[in-house]
């Protein structure tokens, strides 16, 4: 999440935090993602930066001559786009199923996503991602362009509803830099339209791939009990950021849960706020929740993989008053212009987690954001 008054990583910052993470992956992620695993922006703490901040965020500039509009015409044929596909699946989630909801679902939310048409997007996504998807786009941050090179798909053997499917769609930023977007598709029932339940990024390349497996959901067989890391993965992070906003120290992690540049980089972040606010008497009151988590998916080279929706919620209270200025300049373009005692906010993020054996299970991608302001 944007941070109010607090600067986001440098690019030499990134820099320096994706070559000491990539040392420690390279060995298993190669074979699967190349390029860095460093995740469409998100800082995750409490409010948005100020506007003269956001030039250092890791921000997509908007396509050239200007912002796209309802009217801006989107060139290309994205659902010509070539596509990766191995066998052809047994089960109801087969190629065709899986091309079909890209087409009818996929295509017209990062379309609405363009537009920053929020009603739009509640036909083809749940609610916790469109509210991802808004908090994302309120810190300035452009949206996708909604074409794709490829698409890789991960499904378990599925004969009964609910039906879901992983897609890790390749695409570009505005920038012409790669970026993946990984996706989770779910259909409840025969009846009911498939929608996207979880949704993160990251910036780099996925090698192409189709997989069919096992369910990994269940931890039955001994040899799938190693996933119980990854499993318990969304929790854990929820509770190091609870114990870091709640008061300021850097709890042990969990045996299991690597911490890479990505996780390390918010959690200082987090303290850094603390610390911040503390020292201008403002005190925050935090309460993050994990709302949802994928099945777990099956990835090359013997990685798993899952998704979870969570929520953060909380107040800045402060003795003194808090000054939003007419331009927001000072906490976003959620907050009114005004003079306040108390702020709250919402905010709702998607994280995917990848797990290997050998490693552990990692944070490796996010997106999302503060949606939602309220001063009084």
């Amino acid at each position: 999440m944007e941070i109010p008054g607090v600067s986001e990583r440098s690019g030499a910052d990134l820099r320096a935090v994706t070559v000491a993470f990539w040392v420690v992956v390279v060995l298993f992620v190669a074979v699967v993602m190349t390029g860095s695993l460093f995740f469409y922006d998100h800082a995750y703490a409490s409010n948005a930066p100020a506007k003269s901040e956001k030039s250092a965020a890791l921000k997509a500039p908007l396509a050239p001559g200007g912002p796209l509009t309802a009217s801006t015409p989107l060139t290309g044929a994205p659902d010509k786009a070539p596509v990766s596909h191995g066998p052809v699946q047994s089960g109801l989630v087969n190629a065709s199923v899986e091309q079909a909801v890209i087409k009818s679902t996929w295509m017209p939310f990062a379309k609405s996503l363009v537009y920053d048409q929020p009603q739009q997007m509640a036909l083809y996504a749940e609610p916790d991602v469109v509210n991802a998807t808004n908090g994302a786009l309120s810190c300035g941050c452009s949206p996708w362009p909604p074409l794709y090179s490829s698409i890789s798909y991960s499904a378990p053997v599925q004969t009964s509803y609910p039906l879901y499917f992983l897609a890790m769609i390749q695409g570009k930023d505005y920038e012409g830099s790669s970026q993946v977007r990984t996706v989770v598709f779910t259909q409840p029932s025969s009846t009911a339209p498939w929608k996207i339940t979880y949704m993160a990024a990251y910036g780099g390349v996925v090698q192409p791939f189709n997989i069919t497996s096992p369910s990994l959901s269940s931890l039955s067989s001994p040899s799938q009990a190693p996933i119980s890391d990854l499993l318990a993965a969304p929790q854990d992070i929820e509770n190091i950021f609870q114990q870091i906003d709640q008061y300021g120290t850097m709890p042990t992690l969990p045996t299991g849960l690597v911490n890479d540049g990505l996780l390390q980089h918010l959690m200082t972040n987090s303290q850094n706020i603390y610390y911040k606010y503390e020292g201008e008497g403002i005190t925050q009151t935090t309460t993050h929740t994990v709302r949802s988590v994928s099945p777990v998916f099956q990835l090359p080279a013997g990685l798993s993989y899952e998704c979870t929706n969570v929520s953060f919620t909380g107040s800045l209270n402060s003795t003194t008053p808090i000054v939003q200025s007419p331009d927001r300049s000072q906490w976003g373009n959620q907050l009114a212009p005004g003079s306040y005692t108390t702020i709250s906010f919402s905010a709702a993020d998607g994280f995917c987690f990848s797990y290997s054996s050998s490693i552990g299970a990692m944070l490796s991608d996010s997106w999302g954001g503060i949606y939602s302001y309220t001063g009084s």
